[in-house]
């Protein structure tokens, strides 16, 4: 994506291969992709499309660069339908999973980009599965 985004992302069989990625701009514009090994084919990664929702809400104006907002927040809902890769049903109590997140703010032309991660990445591989945080689910 060309737009300012956060995006998160899921390795739920901790397999080091088959991931998944949700990503939301300031104006609600969804991208989704199970990837079926590090970076794969984009096009087959695409062509997967995953059922959630999200809502963003803007502290300032869209689209305008010249004035000073003030940022957006951003929610994700995303059923455990999608994770297809462990069966599609919620996980048990004390099940890790592989995860990460990230913004990226995209200034106009000639200024710097900043990434802001969950879990560093060293290589600015955003893909790098090994060097994602770690979720795990408890009992409601």
């Amino acid at each position: 994506s060309n737009e300012e985004v956060v995006e998160v992302f899921a390795n739920p069989a901790d397999d080091q291969r088959q991931y998944y990625e949700f990503q939301v701009s300031p104006s609600n514009v969804h991208f989704d992709a199970f990837f079926t090994a590090h970076r794969s084919d984009l096009k087959a990664a695409v062509a997967w499309n995953g059922a959630w929702k999200s809502a963003v809400k803007v502290g300032g104006t869209l689209n305008k660069r010249g004035d000073i907002d003030k940022g957006y927040t951003v929610e994700i809902a995303i059923p455990f339908t999608n994770f297809h890769t462990v069966g599609g049903k919620a996980p048990a109590p004390g099940t890790h999973w592989r995860a990460d997140m990230f913004r990226f703010e995209r200034p106009e032309r000639g200024k710097t980009r900043e990434a802001h991660a969950w879990s560093p990445t060293p290589n600015w591989d955003f893909h790098s599965m090994k060097d994602w945080g770690w979720i795990e689910f408890e009992k409601d």
